[in-house]
């Protein structure tokens, strides 16, 4: 993580450059947000897809693939942003 968060009860919320850099092994990697406003997404350091986010907190799909793979997602959030928690598949 980089950039500046407020740490609440149960998630943490975008204040200024805020970056979560995951590395993953999976075939889905989930994240659960609330908020408006969107995510900008890298793979491996490439640039990957931008997620929209709006209303209440539910499971929004950062990445998906037919097969477990390795990787780097690095996350840019909106100020704003709320990120509750990670899943996988």
């Amino acid at each position: 993580m980089s950039g500046q968060w407020y740490a609440g009860p149960q998630e943490i919320t975008a204040v200024s450059k805020s970056v979560i850099n995951i590395n993953f092994q999976a075939n889905d990697v989930y994240l659960v947000m609330s908020g408006d406003g969107t995510i900008t997404e890298t793979l491996n350091g490439k640039p990957y897809k931008t997620v929209a986010v709006s209303g209440y907190p539910r499971l929004y799909t950062l990445f998906t693939n037919k097969n477990d793979v390795s990787g780097l997602l690095g996350l840019s959030f909106t100020k704003g942003l709320e990120a509750y928690d990670f899943t996988f598949g």
